[in-house]
């Protein structure tokens, strides 16, 4: 099951976070936190899931204790991941799936330049 929106509870209340305004969520002291934009929440979910209910062509398990939205990686190297200022480690096992995740998602592609009629012999 998918969902749209996350209800967390803050301060007494409970308010909703958009499924795509969540930059990763993280594991701290077994707990889950997800960091969207300046909000850092605690949810009281695992992070398998909270997983389960997000977009797998979008959010992605880079390490065991975190979990990324690919339309905010920035940089992508061997071994980590990059969210602005903020580095995942990367585990192999999941680097090649998260390459093929930020492929799909990638703006801009190069296409190739196909062959005018007529040109040639």
């Amino acid at each position: 099951m998918q969902i749209d929106q996350i209800w967390v509870r803050k301060r007494g209340s409970l308010i909703p976070v958009p499924v795509m305004a969540i930059q990763y969520i993280s594991v701290v002291n077994q707990h889950c936190m997800i960091h969207a934009g300046e909000f850092t929440l605690q949810v009281r979910y695992n992070l398998g899931t909270l997983q389960e209910w997000l977009p797998n062509d979008v959010f992605f398990r880079v390490h065991r204790k975190y979990v990324v939205n690919a339309k905010f990686v920035t940089t992508l190297r061997r071994n980590s991941v990059n969210i602005g200022e903020m580095q995942f480690p990367l585990s192999r096992a999941n680097r090649r799936r998260l390459f093929e995740v930020l492929s799909q998602n990638r703006i801009g592609r190069r296409r190739r330049k196909a062959s005018k009629p007529g040109l040639g012999a």
